[in-house]
């Protein structure tokens, strides 16, 4: 496979049995926040990326209903990016839609990240140094950058957390047609280095990826209880992270 090509796929509105029993309006502040976070952090810190993937894969569900073309498009401008609206469509599926198909045959890498969390500067250099043999490609090979951290938003601090498991993680594989490909999704994070496919982690310097904590992730407020070990400095790391107000 000559064609090598690195997919960022971020799930960005994709329907939550949590906004069920919510209201319109209860929704709309939560989609105002979001957007708010995936500007202020995620798309600062890819745009901090020494490399970049070669496409931004952005999942949206009713792109219509709630303007997010108009709202997402100029935030995104200069990096390769597609918003594609995913509505009742199963999330593999959706990715399949989406990929170009002249792009095939290809050795596809295609990395997770959730819009609201942070990757070092230097995430996508490495993982396009990961060397990849054709058995492993062909089986499928996840790669993990176990050292990362929780950045807290309300403090501007950064503990120390590793996780082989995070959601951070890429899948290699080799595919020939859009049918083959099976996407870093085909697991939940926690569940695909145990579902077949080989397992490289690579070891780092530094933290090459941050979950962000602030009041409207649940999920990453849990991670609270863990930090222990706060990393610094922390205007360091918000350069590495491309934060940093100052640029």
């Amino acid at each position: 496979m000559t064609n090598d090509q690195t997919i960022l796929v971020t799930r960005f509105n994709l329907q939550d049995p949590r906004w069920n029993s919510a209201s319109e309006a209860e929704y709309r502040d939560w989609l105002d926040h979001r957007i708010g976070m995936f500007a202020e952090y995620t798309v600062r810190s890819l745009r901090n990326c020494r490399e970049k993937p070669d496409q931004w894969l952005i999942l949206v569900s009713d792109a219509d209903r709630y303007d997010l073309y108009a709202r997402l498009e100029p935030l995104l401008e200069g990096l390769s990016f597609r918003i594609h609206d995913s509505r009742d469509v199963s999330l593999r599926n959706a990715i399949v839609d989406a990929l170009d198909p002249s792009l095939f045959p290809m050795r596809l890498r295609m990395t997770r990240l959730d819009s609201d969390d942070l990757v070092h500067r230097s995430f996508f250099a490495r993982l396009g140094r990961v060397e990849v043999d054709d058995h492993e490609a062909e089986r499928g090979l996840v790669v993990s950058f176990p050292g990362g951290c929780n950045y807290e938003v309300a403090t501007g601090a950064y503990f120390y957390s590793a996780y082989p498991d995070n959601p951070f993680l890429t899948l290699i594989e080799d595919v020939g047609k859009p049918s083959d490909v099976r996407t870093v999704f085909f697991r939940q994070h926690h569940q695909l280095m145990q579902s077949g496919p080989a397992v490289r982690m690579e070891r780092t310097q530094w933290p090459m990826w941050a979950s962000v904590i602030h009041p409207q992730n649940t999920e990453n407020q849990r991670l609270s209880k863990m930090n222990k070990f706060e990393l610094g400095p922390a205007k360091r790391l918000d350069r590495m992270f491309g934060i940093d107000a100052d640029g």
